[in-house]
């Protein structure tokens, strides 16, 4: 499964398990609320049913009481009463709207309770009042309003109690029905919420077991092969971590090929092309050294112009091994104690004649019995680049001094010239490969811009820091530190 399909599984389907909760919760919910309004309704019902059998009640003790009519008063109440009992009455055909039999019912409740009030306003305008007084027999002579209005309120009664049958249970059961769903809610909101964990579990075991030990093959795979290694695990699969995988496999072959013809590429420098210039060299050295005075001057300038060229590609040769050497890793470095003459005796001899023919002193500043923990090859190599470089840019009849001092267990080598110094806006690119500084006519085009960025790596393999600083308006300083025989690199 595609790594995008598997993280929408990790989070949509704890998202679909919360909705499909959410939607269950509302669904009891909504139930509990209907049951809850179906009881409120009932109650209302059965208070209104009760309300009127009270009005039925007062309005047959103001038919039948002949106190009553005796009183104006007494009257105004009666009519008070009917108009209660109807406005009860279509309070409950409202509230049983929707229930087809309660419905019914609360229309014949209307029906009767506006037969029994039409009877007993019937009664009572029937009735004779002289100066006050009332005739008891007359309600004698009027049985037929009297049995017409009993049965109108018996029909009425008879309903009310049919009504208050019908909504009785909704209230006994609502209270053992709400305790229920309630009970029911709680056990769904349980339920989800261990679901929803354990799906959320479920999935980051699953997620852990694809993915993150997937992502830990081919991190696996990256180390060995930053550490120039071969042993590398196959990440089968069809998803984007496999792909990855196939794709960084391809970077891997690929790079191995370019190792692979590197290698023949410094073979071929190495033998192929440094051995025949060693021994044009040695030749030429030979015929300058032993013919130069049976040489024609302009065949023996043509010899020195080819033997220094020689020499020039010899250099650059040797210069493109030690960068090759160093971004491969194959830089080795043999750390011994030397004292200072060790390394600079060397460096100096290697330019003595540059110094002669450009008419330079050469000063040096150095703390006695300094000790230096070093490579002693490749920090005469640093300190003879150091060193040509300044006479090349120190005018002809100045100082160049060599300063070596023991520091916080560090040895700090200085070479200071007296030449026009480096630039503010160019200080920042020495030491990068193929950076050179704008050089006087007679060395120019001479050097590779990998000179400076040899010694720093040089320098740095030996556990030691370099770089460049200005000693005053005029003049440069490039410095080294090394490890002095108290420190380890």
């Amino acid at each position: 499964m595609k790594l995008r399909y598997q993280i929408a599984c990790l989070l949509w389907l704890p998202l679909a398990l919360y909705l499909a909760s959410i939607g269950f919760f509302l669904f009891i919910s909504d139930k509990m609320y209907a049951a809850a309004e179906r009881e409120t309704t009932a109650k209302k019902i059965i208070a209104l049913c009760q309300e009127t059998f009270g009005y039925c009640g007062k309005g047959l003790f103001a038919v039948s009481a002949p106190a009553v009519f005796q009183s104006d008063e007494m009257d105004k109440k009666t009519a008070v009463v009917i108009e209660s009992i109807s406005h009860k009455t279509d309070e409950l055909r409202r509230l049983t709207r929707g229930n087809i039999i309660a419905s019914k019912i609360a229309d014949k409740v209307s029906i009767d309770a506006k037969t029994f009030m039409e009877k007993g306003n019937e009664l009572v305008n029937s009735l004779n009042r002289t100066d006050g007084e009332f005739y008891f027999s007359q309600y004698i002579e009027m049985g037929e309003f009297w049995e017409s209005l009993l049965l109108s309120l018996t029909s009425l009664l008879g309903d009310l109690n049919e009504l208050m049958d019908l909504y009785g249970p909704t209230v006994q059961e609502f209270e053992p029905r709400n305790i229920q769903a309630r009970k029911s809610l709680n056990n769904a909101v349980l339920i989800a919420v261990i679901g929803i964990g354990v799906v959320i579990v479920a999935l980051g075991l699953w997620i852990n077991k694809t993915v993150v030990a997937k992502l830990q093959i081919v991190m696996t795979n990256m180390r060995t092969f930053s550490r120039g290694k071969q042993d590398y695990k196959e990440l089968a699969g069809t998803d984007e971590l496999a792909e990855l995988d196939r794709a960084f496999k391809e970077m891997r072959d690929e790079r191995n090929k370019l190792d692979e013809l590197r290698k023949s590429m410094q073979a071929m420098i190495s033998h192929d092309i440094r051995a025949p210039l060693s021994s044009i060299n040695l030749t030429l050295e030979v015929v300058l050294d032993t013919n130069s005075k049976s040489l024609e001057p302009d065949v023996e300038r043509r010899l020195r112009r080819t033997y220094s060229e020689v020499q020039r590609l010899s250099r650059l040769v040797t210069t493109l091994l030690d960068v090759e050497k160093i971004e491969s890793g194959e830089l080795r470095v043999d750390m011994r104690i030397h004292t200072y003459s060790e390394i600079s005796v060397p460096a100096i001899t290697a330019i003595s004649s540059l110094l002669e023919r450009r008419r330079i002193q050469l000063k040096e500043d150095v703390d006695e019995d300094v000790l230096i923990n070093c490579d002693a090859d490749r920090t005469i190599q640093v300190l003879v680049n150091f060193l040509s470089n300044a006479v090349k840019f120190a005018p002809p009849d100045s100082t160049i001094t060599v300063k070596c001092k023991e520091q916080h267990g560090r040895v700090r080598f200085e070479v200071i010239d007296e030449g026009p110094g480096v630039p503010a806006d160019k200080v920042c690119s020495l030491f990068q490969k193929f950076q050179q500084l704008d050089q006087p006519s007679e060395v120019k085009q001479q050097g590779t811009g990998l000179g400076l960025f040899i010694c720093k790596m040089l320098i740095n393999a030996q556990g030691g820091n370099v770089g460049y600083c200005s000693p005053g308006e005029r003049g440069a300083c490039f410095w080294f530190e090394l490890p002095g025989d108290s420190e380890t690199a």
